[in-house]
């Protein structure tokens, strides 16, 4: 992998349209799209790379925090990773995520997620495929649920805090859903290339209980489609609500169509299986600070175990070396030592830590080596729901 080297945001407006440019070309994406990007990531998230003293690529870390185990853990979210053609197959993609990931360090940032259009380049930084995040279909005409007990109202921006409060509620109770920041948000109620969406919250009386962002969009022969940008319903009336709510587009829409997980609640209380599932993609994690990042999630609260973990990273020191995790009463704590029976990859304990694969596939798969019995107390420590995301970046 090639050195790292410190990176800084744009020095001047013309940097950063020459960057700006290299993003359009990699990514093929109209010069308007992009400028409305950049705008709503703002310029100090990005981190541009130069190759003896030429713009040669950059990228987006979008400062945040994703759920684990009940816990906001800080994260750092990589997002358009662009190098410049003339650069290519020079270590520069290399280079910018070696460099991303000790920023990242630094600044306290514990974990880091994105969404790879390759993988080996990602694998050599650290990352790992961690996560998913699933497309879900369905008929509205196929819907059956009529509950009206709780209203519907448009949401106002003086309920907006409100709604936030309500999707913190529901992504806490998941594995790896975003703790949103003012980006994301913007894209669910102004999303790129679609009109607007209209919000509507669920409530009981005066308490909210659910909400919904949706917009109608035009296709074929006279239907329409119903996308959910996105929604999160507290009780299972909640949900009824909702399934209402799709129900009643059933005379022009011939689909509705959201991002969510197949163990998604709203799907097991539908009366019938009429949807589809299709995986859209999968994420990938990176572990940037090993005992920050083990300490910040949370575990089964009726957990108590002990593994003496030897991990391997190539980029961060840091992370090199023998720890002791110890969890009880959904906590952790993390120290240098012990014996590093539990033998993995930086990159391995990602998907460990997400709960997207467990230490038996790791160790079917040659990327862990654990005792039966260390085994044993990895899998009760890091278990919990499959771990999913419905928002893309």
């Amino acid at each position: 992998m090639a050195r790292p080297r410190l990176m800084k945001p744009p020095a001047s407006e013309e940097e950063f349209l020459a960057y700006s440019k290299i993003a359009e070309t990699a990514f093929a994406t109209p010069r308007k799209e992009s400028l409305e990007y950049f705008e709503r990531t703002g310029h100090d998230t990005i981190r541009l790379y130069h190759d003896r003293g030429e713009l040669a690529g950059g990228l987006v870390i979008l400062p945040m925090a994703q759920w684990f185990g009940g816990r906001a853990v800080p994260m750092g979210g990589i997002a358009a990773v662009a190098v410049d053609p003339q650069f290519r197959d020079r270590g520069v993609a290399g280079g910018m995520m070696a460099a991303a990931v000790r920023e990242m360090y630094q600044r306290g940032q514990v974990l880091s997620t994105l969404y790879p259009a390759t993988l080996p380049l990602y694998r050599r930084a650290g990352y790992e495929l961690a996560g998913t995040i699933h497309e879900i279909k369905l008929p509205p005409r196929d819907l059956v649920e009529r509950e009206r007990k709780l209203t519907m109202e448009e949401i106002t921006p003086e309920a907006f805090p409100e709604i936030q409060r309500a999707y913190r509620l529901y992504a806490r109770q998941h594995n790896g859903p975003l703790d949103r920041i003012r980006y994301f948000w913007q894209r669910v109620q102004k999303p790129f290339g679609m009109p607007p969406t209209r919000g509507y919250a669920i409530r009981r009386g005066r308490k909210l209980e659910g909400y919904v962002y949706a917009v109608t969009k035009p296709q074929d022969q006279g239907y329409q489609l119903l996308r959910i940008f996105d929604y999160a319903v507290l009780t299972p009336a909640a949900m009824r609500r909702l399934l209402t709510f799709i129900a009643d587009h059933r005379t022009l829409c011939e689909s509705a169509i959201w991002y969510g997980t197949p163990s998604d609640p709203l799907l097991l209380v539908m009366a019938e299986h009429t949807y589809r599932i299709r995986l859209l993609g999968q994420w990938m994690l990176r572990i940037v600070d090993l005992a920050g990042a083990l300490e910040a999630r949370g575990y089964p609260r009726g957990v108590k175990g002990r593994v003496q973990l030897r991990v391997r990273d190539e980029i961060l020191r840091a992370n090199n070396g023998a720890f002791v995790l110890e969890v009880e009463g959904g906590r952790a704590r993390v120290r240098p030592g012990g014996k590093g029976s539990v033998k993995l990859h930086i990159r391995s304990l990602a998907p460990l830590y997400s709960g997207h694969m467990t230490p038996e596939v790791l160790a079917a798969a040659g990327q862990l080596e654990a005792t039966p019995r260390q085994m044993a107390t990895l899998t009760s420590i890091f278990a919990g729901p499959a771990p999913w995301m419905a928002d893309l970046f």
